[in-house]
């Protein structure tokens, strides 16, 4: 009889040794203590200072963006929505563009569609 594992479909006469090596294994929980223990050097996070990490992480992700839009506008490759929002004046909808009355849907005859002959 096979049972499906990890690895796949795991004969019995292997079960025996897989539940041994997963009775070994430590518990996740034990696994993240041992870790946390190993750390020597720990900081305690209060507001200020998590206000002041986020603030570096924007302040670096738009300083990251501005670059690369300067980059990119230097080769004139912006893409549609950079330059919407860097000369908005240049995409101007025509007024007339909206009026759907002027436009009659029209009904397409029925045409039996002919097959190919092969």
């Amino acid at each position: 009889m096979h049972k499906k594992g990890k690895e796949g479909y795991v004969l019995k006469s292997q079960m025996k040794a897989l539940l041994e090596e997963e009775s070994k294994k430590l518990a996740i929980e034990d696994e993240i203590e041992n870790q946390r223990a190993k750390v020597t050097t720990t900081t305690p996070i209060t507001t200020e200072l998590l206000f002041q990490w986020k603030k570096k992480k924007v302040d670096a992700k738009e300083a990251r963006l501005a670059a690369q839009q300067a980059e990119r506008a230097k080769y004139d490759r912006m893409s549609g929505r950079e330059l919407f929002l860097e000369h908005a004046s240049l995409f101007v909808d025509d007024d007339d563009a909206a009026e759907y009355e002027k436009f009659e849907r029209r009904e397409e005859p029925n045409v039996p569609e002919q097959k190919a002959l092969s």
